[in-house]
């Protein structure tokens, strides 16, 4: 039998505490946990007991992302599910440590990075495939299109505008990524979901925002636990062995934008966000 090992970003606390927590109800030997804030961590592990472990790190940050890979490499061998799941977003326009609109940074761009440099580790020579699960939202339907020429939104912000720009750079990314693994024959799958709409503290830095999911919002979305269920049917489900590139909602196949199924938008954006992270397009304004 496979050892499986798992790796979930923004798992302290929501989705990703309740997403690794069912992984390890699935027989996972090990499942890392990836937080910024050191107390939520601790708790998080102490809560999910044997198996967790916790793994710091800012994904506003590219260092810090590259630094949290390096941990990944060292302490699970190999790695058979990584569930790409930590997100911002932010009323007002912030910038990450490295100099980009921040929503975009961690929700995009640190996933990106985090990805290719575990990509070489993930279980190839496993019995069963590996597999990536990509957390989306169905907002990216109110995204027309990654905006070429502003893709930090310096002209016209929105935390709503950001965020779902993000998430549809999550299923472009999904898709190319998926496109390559087929054509290098990689053992590994790519998916994206939809956790449906949760009760989360996503919304924590966006004022009115916040207070909403914190108080009548709980009333009335999916608990956490609810909103993992589809993170796990594309983490685990036999079903899905064969399957890459595809979109979930409701732990169901499901049908996303026409535009995050544009392969030549996916193939671009997977070529800006090389080139961003290479700085080839210079500094980002910081004011």
């Amino acid at each position: 039998m496979d050892v499986r090992h798992a790796v979930v970003t923004g798992g302290s606390s929501g989705i990703g505490l309740e997403t690794a927590r069912g992984l390890l109800r699935r027989g996972f030997e090990r499942v890392a946990i990836v937080g910024r804030d050191p107390a939520r961590l601790e708790r998080a592990v102490t809560s999910l007991g044997a198996g967790a472990i916790a793994l710091r790190a800012d994904f506003s940050s590219l260092t810090k992302v590259r630094e949290c890979a390096a941990q990944v490499r060292e302490r699970l061998e190999p790695l058979a599910v990584l569930v790409n799941n930590a997100g911002v977003w932010h009323s007002e326009r912030t910038l990450s440590q490295d100099g980009f609109e921040d929503t975009f940074a961690v929700n995009h761009l640190a996933h990106f990075e985090f990805t290719r440099h575990l990509l070489d580790h993930m279980a190839d020579r496993a019995a069963l495939p590996a597999r990536i699960v990509h957390v989306s939202s169905r907002r990216h339907v109110n995204c027309k299109g990654i905006r070429w020429d502003d893709v930090m939104l310096e002209k016209g912000y929105s935390g709503l505008r950001a965020y779902d720009q993000s998430k549809l750079a999550n299923l472009l990314f999904s898709l190319e990524l998926a496109r390559r693994l087929r054509v290098e024959k990689r053992h590994v799958r790519s998916n994206a979901v939809h956790p449906g709409s949760v009760a989360t503290d996503i919304a924590r830095d966006s004022g009115v925002l916040s207070f909403l999911s914190n108080t009548v919002a709980r009333l009335v979305l999916l608990t956490p636990e609810q909103g993992a269920a589809t993170s796990l049917h594309a983490a685990t489900h036999p079903s899905l062995d064969d399957v890459s590139g595809r979109y979930f909602s409701r732990s169901q196949r499901a049908q996303p934008s026409r535009v995050a199924l544009d392969e030549l938008a996916a193939a671009r954006l997977w070529a800006l966000s090389e080139s961003l992270i290479e700085g080839r397009h210079g500094a980002v304004k910081r004011a």
